[in-house]
């Protein structure tokens, strides 16, 4: 044990603040400094919700509070726990002098640290002391049912920190797993202007949940008529160099991370650097399709869950963590779930109507729900096929050449497009 004292003139019930010689207790007993100890009480002294916060807080350490409630003087109580508790600190809640509760740490039968010099006179109302100890979380109740335990040392090292959300399951996880933190953390969202309903909702609750939240308003539609439809596939004849040849296509495609980049990622974290966020908190997994490449450009080791490139620490909290893991732990917390995870999609889309991400399989969900938004999908994917079926001749042509029988444009399709005049494919 450490001793930690109160923040100095903290206490002001009348103005919505709290004292937190309750923090300062815990902060003692885990030898942390106060700033790393969420205020778990702030204004709610009489709501009992803050503990459920310091469950979460303390399970993700791998620790758990034991919490008495006694209806006995408290020298009575320091007699009955001393002997059997020796060297064993825990934390006693009772009326303060100054005719405030207050909180102090004890060891065995003697009160050992009092943050705020203020003393015990006696039981709270009700005639009650309030005992806290800390413990060991059992094996089988790990966190809130099926959260594994995350390291949450990171966010000790930083005083600027934010949390990118994307209105995703893995993003909405974090916010959740992390509010005892809320406090110390800004969440950072990026509009596309493209976001489906479902999606507006979650992040319209997590706006109004967290106490600082960073909208950013970009327009990827905009850019995809500026700059060209995103594809999962793109022929050289679709560059903007392609294009100039006699043989080029009717318009630009771009790789499928062309507009994110530009519309998402670039936008988020180029306003968290400008606020000075030093630790960016983000919600890829390991097991995510794309875990092992985000780990490789971050430069990010196997097993790690942090890396850091210059001044900037990255955070990856569900590195370990699997979907089934996910979704059980947004069931377990009643976080909301959008609607187009059911049926077993994994990845939720961040613009509805972006003409790349094949694998997500929007078409059947936009058809059923979102009919004018499938339209506009749709048409792009035409589009887009009829730029490929020149690029899908002149290969096959050229595996039947070489004498490897030619699969055809698509799976199970049994014939080629016939070329137009100009190379391309007819339709």
């Amino acid at each position: 044990m450490i001793p930690v004292d109160c923040s100095p003139n903290q206490h002001d019930p009348a103005n919505g603040r709290w004292g937190d010689c309750y923090r300062a207790c815990l902060a003692s007993i885990l030898e942390l400094q106060t700033a790393q100890v969420p205020h778990f009480i702030q204004d709610r002294a009489t709501k009992p919700e803050w503990r459920d916060d310091e469950r979460a807080w303390l399970s993700a350490r791998g620790l758990q509070p034991i919490i008495m409630v006694l209806k006995l003087p408290l020298p009575t109580i320091l007699e009955c726990l001393g002997p059997m508790n020796p060297g064993v600190h825990y934390i006693v809640g009772g009326m303060g002098a100054n005719g405030m509760p207050h909180a102090v740490v004890a060891c065995g039968a003697s009160i050992v640290h009092d943050p705020g010099n203020v003393g015990i006179a006696g039981p709270v109302e009700g005639g009650q002391h309030v005992l806290t100890f800390v413990g060991a979380l059992s094996a089988p109740h790990v966190g809130i049912k099926s959260m594994p335990l995350v390291d949450v040392s990171p966010l000790d090292r930083h005083e600027r920190i934010g949390l990118m959300f994307s209105g995703g399951k893995d993003s909405l996880a974090l916010v959740y797993m992390l509010r005892p933190f809320w406090d110390r953390l800004t969440v950072y969202h990026a509009d596309a202007g493209d976001l489906l309903p479902e999606t507006v909702e979650v992040v319209a609750a997590v706006e109004a949940m967290v106490p600082s939240f960073v909208r950013l308003n970009t327009d990827s539609r905009a850019w995809r008529r500026e700059n060209g439809l995103p594809s999962d596939i793109v022929p050289w004849s679709c560059t903007p160099f392609g294009r100039a040849f006699k043989e080029g296509g009717r318009v630009t495609l771009v790789d499928r991370f062309a507009c994110c980049r530009a519309s998402l990622w670039e936008p988020i974290f180029e306003r968290a650097r400008a606020d000075g966020v030093t630790l960016e908190i983000i919600g890829t997994k390991a097991s995510d399709p794309g875990g092992d490449a985000t780990r490789m450009m971050a430069g990010m080791q196997p097993g790690q869950s942090t890396v850091t490139v210059g001044d900037i620490e990255r955070w990856f909290p569900l590195n370990a963590w699997s979907d089934e893991e996910v979704f059980s732990y947004l069931r377990d917390v009643g976080a909301p779930i959008a609607r187009y995870y059911e049926g077993g999609v994994s990845k939720g889309p961040e613009c509805a109507t972006c003409s790349a991400y094949w694998d997500e399989g929007r078409a059947a969900y936009l058809a059923k729900h979102h009919p004018e938004k499938a339209a506009a999908y749709m048409a792009d994917l035409q589009t887009i096929g009829l730029e490929l079926r020149a690029p899908f001749m002149f290969l096959t042509t050229e595996l039947a050449a070489g004498g490897v029988p030619p699969p055809g444009l698509l799976p199970g399709s049994r014939a080629l497009p016939e070329a137009d005049g100009q190379g391309r494919g007819t339709v």
